[in-house]
């Protein structure tokens, strides 16, 4: 139990030091010493590290289950950090170039699109209230129940849903 809770101790010690530490200092380093590839390097590293922590927060229920994950993220851990290892370019080459690279233009087209959609929603509550401050609220109990009853049902969002 002794080896077993100096391990433990070590893992909660030195991972932090390990994954934050080094790369800080050296980070510091490279933008005194104004050098582009180790300034390339080290943003490398902090994205491919920060995909680390997004990983382990959103599967934080199913690795509470491995009883080595401490033991395995330290593991990865050295091999992003050390320099001789160069897995965190590794893991940028393959993994981020190749599949999460994407066109801004798509980013911005689907944030348009929920905004839209957005504005339509609010357009519909705003032309509600007008309705309702020019005919009164039980007009509209009216015109949503005829409409209703025409199965033409009014949804929340402003289109015809199938629970309408």
């Amino acid at each position: 139990m002794g080896a077993l809770g100096l391990l433990q101790f070590a893992v909660k010690v030195f991972l932090p030091l390990l994954a934050l530490g080094y790369p800080l200092c050296a980070s510091i380093k490279a933008i005194e010493a104004n050098s582009v590839s180790d300034t390339k390097t080290l943003n490398i590293y902090w994205a491919v590290f920060s995909l680390v922590l997004l990983f382990e927060h959103a599967f934080v229920k199913l690795l509470q289950w491995f009883p080595f994950w401490p033991y395995i993220r330290l593991m990865i851990v050295c091999w992003l950090v050390i320099p001789d290892f160069d897995g965190a370019s590794y893991i940028y080459k393959h993994l981020i170039c190749s599949d999460l690279s994407l066109d801004p233009q798509i980013v911005i087209n689907w944030f348009n699109k929920r905004m839209e959609s957005s504005f339509k929603r609010q357009k519909l509550a705003a032309e509600m209230e007008r309705f309702v401050k020019e005919n009164g609220a039980e007009a509209l109990e009216k015109l949503v129940a005829e409409l209703w009853r025409r199965g033409r049902g009014i949804c929340w969002c402003g289109f015809r849903c199938w629970w309408v």
